[in-house]
């Protein structure tokens, strides 16, 4: 019966997102059926949501025939503007990554340009925003100094913190913002590679370990690799189908060959849960083949529901209102069992950058932006709404 109400969902996929799962690599559907009924500027409108340009270009090529010339072209610009960038991020990658080196920063290369060159061996096959490195965290005040040095500004947050503050950002946040706006790029410094921690635990420390250094960037051991792209993936509900494509790769490519070391790791991180989300989603929209040793005994059929729905909202409903933040903290909540997990969770949304810089609290009382969260956000949710009109 859950299987049938899971395909009654994915069958009530609009066409243009059918279409689009069928260019990425999915077979439940043939492409020629779906031509009549398709939208093809809310096509377009999908392919920018799910940030899977690459592949619908790489389908593309194959299948000229099937799309207007006109829309085929559109996806060819955005592609060429795509691989620009991607070249860009990869070169400001690479000179920060020995800005780093050079003052003795022990540092990683994490999604962006260094996943693309390792999963696909091709900086132009993945949509990237921003860098993104992974540093420890007592060299954060020294890269921070790196990067204004470097024409950077710190956005997030854009205020100076106290000693207190410092101290908690360290420990419930994980990462901080930069943005160069003469060259338009954004950085993300990460001390820790996700929130809540409990997520993936001690996770920092075996990518420092299992971190081969390799040119042009150094290589995360791949079933390590996996595991944080699936946490990851499954911590945003899989709204973004860029990111199952990536699990879908890991698998087709035969990346994952040491499985019982993926399997100690599951154990390890107790992810369990959200590895057989990821891999029952690939599944059901890429027919991925699974090698059953990787497979799991628990089956989050809930996890898997969310998933499937979120995957079919548009961007501009996703996190609409306050109510779908609070149920995205449910949706949290329930990644993974146990006391440890829940308290890490909501510690991780009990005070924020913006509860700092809405009210001023001396250090020796910064206890009181605990109970004053429900206020504060209230505030921050009326001041938004006031600036907005």
């Amino acid at each position: 019966m859950f299987v049938e109400k899971l395909n009654r969902i994915i069958e009530s996929y609009p066409p243009e997102l059918k279409f689009l799962l069928v260019c990425c690599g999915s077979e439940r559907w043939k492409a020629e059926d779906l031509l009549p009924d398709i939208n093809w500027e809310l096509f377009l409108q999908w392919v920018k949501r799910h940030r899977v340009n690459p592949h619908v270009y790489q389908f593309g090529i194959k299948n000229s025939l099937l799309f207007p010339t006109e829309i085929l072209k559109q996806i060819n610009e955005t592609q060429k503007v795509n691989t620009q960038r991607m070249l860009r991020l990869t070169g400001e990658m690479l000179r920060l990554q020995k800005l780093f080196n050079d003052n003795n920063i022990n540092n990683i290369p994490f999604k962006g340009p260094a996943l693309a060159y390792q999963l696909y061996n091709d900086p132009g096959m993945r949509h990237s925003i921003d860098l993104d490195f992974l540093i420890l965290p007592e060299n954060f005040e020294s890269v921070s100094t790196i990067m204004i040095s470097e024409g950077y500004k710190q956005i997030n947050p854009d205020f100076s913190l106290s000693p207190k503050q410092k101290k908690v950002q360290l420990t419930t946040i994980h990462h901080a913002n930069f943005i160069n706006l003469k060259v338009g790029l954004s950085v993300e410094i990460h001390w820790r590679l996700i929130t809540p921690s409990t997520l993936l635990p001690d996770s920092e420390k075996l990518f420092f370990e299992l971190t081969i250094p390799k040119q042009p960037f150094a290589h995360i051991k791949s079933e390590l690799l996996l595991h944080f792209l699936i946490v990851h993936g499954a911590k945003h509900k899989w709204n973004k189908l860029f990111w199952l494509y990536d699990i879908n790769e890991f698998i087709k490519l035969n990346l994952i060959t040491e499985c019982n070391y993926f399997n100690k790791l599951t154990v390890l991180f107790k992810d369990d849960r959200m590895v057989n989300q990821s891999f029952r989603l690939s599944e059901l929209l890429f027919h991925s083949q699974i090698p059953s040793v990787l497979k799991q005994n628990i089956y989050p059929e809930k996890l898997i529901l969310i998933a499937l729905i979120a995957i079919k909202v548009t961007d501009e409903k996703l996190f609409q209102n306050n109510i779908d933040k609070i149920k995205w903290l449910l949706y949290l909540i329930r990644l993974k069992p146990g006391f440890k997990h829940l308290r890490s969770s909501i510690n991780a949304h009990i005070t924020n950058y913006k509860d700092w810089d809405i009210l001023k609290i001396p250090d020796n009382m910064f206890f009181l932006y605990y109970p004053l969260r429900p206020f504060l956000w209230i505030w921050s949710v009326f001041y938004r709404q006031e600036k907005k009109a």
